[in-house]
């Protein structure tokens, strides 16, 4: 068995805890929702990993964890299946967060959630997720929609480990986030305003042809990361392996209100974490082109599996 069951001291919330999920495909215990938090980070079905898995052919899936208290949730790691069949099929899912009114599997989910991240496209391997600062909630959803050919598509939702990492409502250190009003309280001295100016904004990487300022974003850039709503004080975004880029862009647009409103960029630091293109272990994406190449022996199609990892870590 594998996994790291603690992140900067924190312990992972929904080892062992109670799970469901939106259907199981089959009968075998391999399948069941609760493999996805029995701290066995295997990846490898083919291998004999156990990963949780829903029906085939549905209009959506989801699987829950009950944390089985409130908790301020801050970050969530997800381990996907690594088998070349079906990697692919976590893409465009939702982490949501439920803290409801009453706190059973019949009436959790008639609450409105938090939604802690959307991840556009194929996910990694292995996520790390980052939830707006002081987002209280019991109940840790991963939800998906399969579109309007879901019966004839072949994405069932699975994982072979969900880590969700948080701490307890008395921590006297945080700014906690009233989900169903979205407005701010403080603690500690924190205050954060739902006017916030750093909100809805794309992280690009662009790879021009042209590398100058007058031309580079005249390419096609690679959307790393889409913030919705307002940005945490700290924001740790990781990029999918194996993207070349150049020039790091934030980029907000401010509505059709933009000439009354208030909102400029303010970015007080940005800092940019990646390799050297001469690095054997990633697998390199052309973001030009959508092709893959290869290196130490790994090739990813972009029409099958598409991206897998990512290079800004």
């Amino acid at each position: 068995m594998g996994g790291f069951f603690s992140i900067l001291g924190q312990t992972n919330l929904a080892l062992y805890k109670e799970c469901r999920q939106s259907s199981t495909h089959s009968t075998n215990i391999k399948y069941l929702p609760g493999v996805a938090v029995d701290g066995d980070t295997q990846q490898y079905m083919s291998d004999g990993a156990l990963c949780s898995h829903t029906n085939h052919h549905e209009p959506f899936n989801w699987w829950t964890v009950d944390l089985g208290q409130q908790y301020i949730v801050d970050n969530i790691t997800i381990y996907n299946r690594a088998d070349s069949c079906c990697g692919a099929r976590l893409h465009d899912y939702d982490v949501l967060i439920y803290s409801p009114a009453i706190s059973t599997w019949q009436d959790y989910n008639k609450s409105i959630p938090y939604l802690c991240y959307h991840h556009y496209e194929i996910s990694p391997l292995v996520i790390d997720i980052t939830c707006r600062t002081g987002i209280v909630g019991r109940y840790v959803q991963i939800y998906k929609e399969n579109g309007v050919d879901f019966n004839i598509t072949n994405q069932p939702l699975t994982l072979c480990e969900v880590e969700v990492y948080g701490r307890n409502l008395t921590d006297p250190n945080d700014t906690v986030i009233e989900i169903t009003t979205g407005n701010s309280i403080s603690t500690n001295g924190i205050k954060l305003n739902q006017s916030a100016r750093l909100h809805d904004y794309d992280a690009l990487i662009y790879s021009p042809a042209i590398s100058t300022w007058q031309d580079y974003n005249k390419s096609i850039p690679y959307l790393c990361y889409h913030h919705y709503e307002i940005s945490p004080l700290v924001i740790n975004i990781t990029c999918r392996t194996g993207i070349i880029g150049r020039y790091v862009q934030i980029y907000k647009e401010n509505g059709v209100d933009f000439n009354i409103t208030n909102q400029p960029l303010t970015l007080c630091e940005v800092e940019v974490y990646g390799r050297n293109l001469t690095d054997p272990n990633d697998t390199v994406i052309e973001i030009t082109t959508g092709n893959s190449i290869t290196t130490n022996g790994i090739k990813l199609n972009q029409s099958t599996f598409q991206i897998v990892k990512y290079l800004l870590n």
